[in-house]
């Protein structure tokens, strides 16, 4: 706020008192002061007034402590300077900064004994109250003791094994990202290792719900396409993806036994290996038919593209996240699977397709997407989609639905 804004909304600080006189010591007459301060020259007496200081006219250049200008004032000659004592001008100079220091100096004490005044109140009829409340409850508190002890939590996983794309064509020449199908084996045992590493603290697994399918297999036929005839930059066939890729999995499964003692097959169809992911499922469920603890529900024959599980307290809906509305999920589910959501109070639906992590509250459904380890081809780098190489697992509790989700990154 400019000076000229104090003066006209009436606001005279002691700061603005001082610069007003500063001002009048430059003019040859008070309305000329009040010109530059653009008000009147009425309210500027009066405001002067107001604070118990002189007349404006006594401030002026050249002008006495005390003395008014007459109201005709006399315009200097246009041909001859008047002259100015300057040591008589110097003791006026002096004795106006003077009165104006101990005005200041007055509002000044006059504001520290109103605060005083305030302090004492509030000390007298608050704070001292406030003060014993504090000191009694101070005198009483102690530290709490933290006292860890291991948890016995019983829990289950979900290893939603979305967007692999084995087969996939990196090429140094054509990608930044140029990876080869048995660096990227290797990199998803790593990762499964140290989410392996990483559960051990949470409690006692009871379980793994693991998805087979998802695009695990970057091509859907010999021709090296997509389900709906996309053409994809495979290698080296598909029949030898098929193989390899089905050896890959029972791998997975062997290490994975060694931690969860059930693991469940859950088929889950992509829009790159639809018909792949079935093969895949026919292909894990009978290599582990006759091992104990692992559940195929090959039986069953449902091989929909979306799945629902129960456990404990919860719905476990999985689908690989392609071909409906992100808002339409909830419904569909609660229609689909109305008889487990009967009988649950938590919802966890876990999903893939996008290649990136989201995790979200969706109309009180926890929904998971999963991220991807799959390597960069022409396509991808052509529209630059770019996404951390990582893959995840999520745990939930019997009982108090989702507890965690492990991501580890490819390194």
């Amino acid at each position: 706020m400019s000076i000229n804004d104090k003066f006209k909304n009436n606001s005279w600080p002691e700061r603005t008192l001082k610069e007003a006189v500063e001002l009048l010591k430059h003019c040859t007459s008070v309305q000329e002061g009040a010109d530059k301060l653009e008000i009147s020259r009425r309210k500027l007496e009066r405001m002067f007034a107001k604070n118990k200081l002189s007349s404006p006219a006594s401030y002026l250049q050249g002008g006495f402590l005390g003395h008014k200008k007459s109201k005709k004032n006399v315009q200097p000659s246009l041909f001859k300077e008047e002259k100015v004592d300057t040591k008589q001008q110097k003791k006026v100079d002096e004795v106006r900064d003077y009165k104006l220091a101990n005005k200041i100096e007055t509002l000044e004490r006059d504001k520290l004994k109103t605060d005083v005044l305030k302090w004492k109140t509030w000390k007298e009829n608050i704070g001292n109250e406030i003060f014993k409340i504090v000191g009694n409850k101070a005198s009483e508190y102690v530290v709490p003791t933290l006292e860890l002890t291991p948890t016995k939590r019983e829990y289950a996983a979900i290893f939603s094994l979305q967007d692999f794309h084995l087969g996939r064509l990196s090429s140094p020449v054509e990608v930044s990202d140029a990876t080869s199908i048995e660096q990227q084996v290797k990199l998803l045992f790593d990762c499964v290792k140290d989410l392996i590493s990483q559960t051990v603290g949470f409690g006692k697994p009871q379980k793994l719900y693991m998805t087979i399918g998802g695009d695990f297999i970057n091509s859907d036929n010999s021709k090296l396409t997509t389900t709906n005839g996309t053409p994809q930059d495979s290698f080296p066939s598909h029949s030898g993806l098929m193989l390899q890729g089905g050896l890959v999995l029972v791998g997975l499964v062997d290490l994975l036994r060694q931690v969860f003692p059930v693991i469940e097959f859950v088929p889950s169809p992509g829009n790159h290996d639809r018909d792949t992911s079935v093969s895949l499922y026919m292909f894990i469920s009978a290599w582990f038919r006759d091992c104990p603890g692992i559940v195929t529900n090959f039986d069953l024959q449902n091989v929909k593209v979306r799945q629902y599980r129960k456990y404990g307290e919860n719905l476990l809906a999985f689908m690989h996240g392609d071909g409906s509305k992100l808002k339409q999920w909830p419904i569909v589910i609660a229609n689909e699977a109305r008889e487990i959501w009967g009988q649950t109070k938590h919802a966890i639906l876990v999903t893939g397709h996008k290649h990136f992590r989201i995790s979200q509250d969706l109309f009180g459904m926890q929904h998971i997407q999963v991220p991807s380890m799959a390597s960069e081809d022409r396509w991808s780098m052509l529209n630059g989609y770019q996404s951390q190489k990582c893959i995840s697992w999520v745990l939930v509790d019997a009982n108090r639905g989702y507890l965690a989700e492990l991501v580890s990154h490819a390194t």
